[in-house]
């Protein structure tokens, strides 16, 4: 009997992130213009700045060239966005959709997982029909690049959906966490070696980089993508889901703790 009560439990924790998963998905659905213009941006910003920066700068010793090197970090930095935007959907839902939630059956976890696995689920769709064209590009589309890439963006996504939890958990408006979101997002992107290799910055700017949990998720997805890696791949594995479980488990705990106040 007690093992049938802890399947049921599971069960219906399943059903209630299912529900959750669904509801984020139709409502991104309702807006495919969005999704379109989502997927023609980071190409945008791919094959312009690539294209400009290649007509001037060669980085023939690291045997890629900008554009190669510039995409795997613009996808990275797309996954980090779309992450910490959980953040603000967080602060205007706690008054609307998870209020009313609070008074169903579904737990707390199922709808923290659910949220997470939504949005999830719509940016990393997007980013990953991002990648194809970007593969198809260079003539290094393969299967095992894509594996890699979803794999590796997932360890992003989790890290960075866990911190934009712990980041909102401070704020009661949306606007206020808005203006500290776009701080945090400027630091992480410029320090995380997103436009430029790391291996020749000064000695007291590269430990700051190195710090930056981002920078083994651009490092990692160069390796998969371009073949280029200034950490190894293992290294970017191991520090990415370190990120992801911390965050996650305090951003799980500062969440719960907020929906009981």
């Amino acid at each position: 009997m007690f093992l049938c009560i802890i399947q049921g439990g599971k069960l219906e924790m399943v059903k209630g992130i299912q529900t959750i998963w669904l509801r984020s998905i139709r409502k991104a659905l309702a807006d495919k213009w969005n999704l379109l213009i989502g997927v023609g941006w980071l190409l945008f910003l791919i094959f312009i700045l690539g294209f400009g920066i290649d007509s001037f700068v060669n980085l023939d010793d690291l045997g890629v060239s900008y554009t190669e090197l510039l995409g795997p970090g613009i996808i990275a930095l797309m996954v980090m966005g779309g992450a910490l935007s959980i953040g603000n959907q967080l602060i205007e839902d706690k008054g609307g959709f998870i209020k009313e939630l609070l008074v169903s059956p579904i737990s707390r976890p199922s709808i923290f997982l659910g949220m997470i696995f939504g949005e999830m689920t719509i940016n990393l769709t997007v980013t990953l029909v991002a990648i194809i064209f970007f593969l198809l590009f260079i003539k290094a589309l393969s299967l095992v690049s894509l594996l890699l890439a979803i794999v590796l963006m997932l360890l992003i996504a989790f890290g960075f959906y866990g911190f934009g939890i712990v980041l909102s958990s401070f704020f009661k408006k949306a606007k206020s966490y808005q203006m500290i979101n776009g701080i945090v997002m400027g630091a992480v992107m410029f320090l995380s070696g997103s436009f430029y290799p790391i291996g020749n910055l000064p000695l007291w700017f590269k430990w700051i980089v190195k710090v930056n949990p981002l920078t083994y998720g651009v490092d990692g997805l160069r390796a998969v993508l371009v073949g280029f890696s200034e950490f190894g791949l293992l290294v970017d594995v191991a520090v990415l889901a370190g990120f992801g479980v911390a965050m996650l488990a305090l951003g799980s705990y500062l969440f719960s703790r907020g929906l009981k106040k």
